[in-house]
């Protein structure tokens, strides 16, 4: 007989509580949102020197456990095994909440919403990532929700061939993004070596939502609790987290070794907090840390979700350093020159950033607005799973 897919019957009042929680946060997200569009992005602190700030950083971190997810969900229409099979529904549909999560808020921090949804569009470059890959965005979301119907039917024939262009299109698009950062003229964002960190981190990130989710789901409605999946996903969770931690290694130490980048990596990895969310954020509580909790014998349902919670941190800090410290230490504009203070509008030197009240609202505001969807998917789509066997 084949797995059986089930609804929560959410009528407790902790769902409620919850739901209205989530509202509330959803809707200062609202406000947050009306008021810089009517008043300007000033209010946000962002400046020509840091034009993004917390949700650029938020926009890659959604993109990125998106496509891990996806990977995740579409294991059994490409393997055929079916022990993934259990698994798949939450999956897919995780990822298209992280996707929508990360179009809001790449629309939120590029100013007006009305800009951000049709400035892309109609002023279309194909010389500039930045024109392409807000491309990819629109059509990943349709291919999770084109993927989640056929799940949910049991079209088999549609799960396949979606599935197959999901993971092409994930690829292309969080490659596309680390392209976009390692293309641009600055020497904490040019690198060849971004792409698959990306994509490392991404499958990390996945991963470990995905089973801290998982987990919770299981153990909230009771349901039997199967190790070898886990133990699985686990191992190929501290895999991803090297890989990401050896492809960082390598681009700093490239870095360090070039002349015209040395003073960048120097300020980036030893030249102030960040480089303490560095060292003991993303390197030794993100990378070493769970990958040693993860490669054990003996390690438990309990330490895999401990290990996945700190993946989650290091990734997010992961992409924090990615994006902000590289907007922080000043260009080289004019190389061999100095550029008179009086003469600029622009301030040299290295700058700070800190996230402003409107933006914490915004943040928020998009975690409540995909945790409603969530909750009340649960509610009304068959998602989970009535057994959590691999065999």
């Amino acid at each position: 007989m084949g797995i059986r897919f089930e609804k929560i019957k959410g009528s407790s009042i902790m769902f409620y509580l919850w739901s209205l929680l989530l509202a509330a946060l959803t809707l200062g997200g609202v406000y947050a949102t009306c008021l810089l569009h009517d008043h300007g992005m000033f209010l946000s602190g962002l400046t020509n020197r840091i034009p993004w700030g917390i949700q650029a950083v938020l926009a890659d971190y959604y993109i990125g456990m998106a496509v891990g997810c996806i990977v995740i969900g579409v294991l059994y229409e490409i393997i055929g095994n079916g022990k993934y099979k259990s698994f798949s529904r939450i999956a897919v549909y995780l990822a298209l909440l992280f996707s929508i999560a990360a179009i809001l808020s790449m629309m939120t921090n590029q100013g007006r919403i009305g800009f951000a949804l049709t400035g892309s569009f109609t002023h279309f470059n194909p010389m500039s990532l930045f024109s392409i890959h807000h491309i990819f965005y629109f059509p990943f979301g349709l291919v999770c929700c084109i993927l989640l119907y056929a799940l949910l039917n049991d079209k088999a024939r549609l799960s396949k061939i979606i599935s197959l262009i999901g993971v092409l299109l994930a690829a292309a698009l969080y490659s596309g993004i680390g392209f976009l950062f390692g293309l641009l003229p600055r020497e904490l964002y040019r690198s060849p070596l971004t792409p698959p960190i990306y994509i490392a981190a991404a499958i990390a990130s996945g991963i470990g939502v995905f089973l801290l989710v998982t987990v919770a789901l299981i153990k909230l409605t009771i349901r039997e609790l199967d190790f070898g999946f886990f133990d699985w996903a686990g191992r190929i969770l501290a895999i991803a987290v090297i890989a990401a931690l050896c492809f960082s290694a390598i681009e700093n130490i490239y870095r360090i070794y070039q002349v015209e980048s040395r003073q960048a990596a120097l300020f980036f990895l030893f030249g102030g907090f960040h480089s303490v969310l560095f060292w003991m954020g993303w390197i030794l509580l993100g990378c070493i840390t769970p990958a040693y909790i993860l490669l054990r014998k003996t390690t438990g349902v309990p330490g895999i979700v401990f290990a996945s919670t700190l993946v989650l941190f290091g990734v997010f800090l992961e992409r924090w350093l990615m994006v902000l410290p590289g907007l922080m230490f000043p260009p080289d504009l004019f190389p061999g020159w100095e550029i008179l203070p009086e003469s600029t509008v622009m301030p040299e030197g290295v700058v700070g950033y800190s996230i402003s009240f409107p933006e914490w609202l915004q943040a928020s505001g998009i975690f409540g607005l995909i945790g409603i969807l969530f909750l009340w998917g649960l509610k009304f789509l068959k998602l989970l799973p009535t057994e959590t066997k691999m065999s």
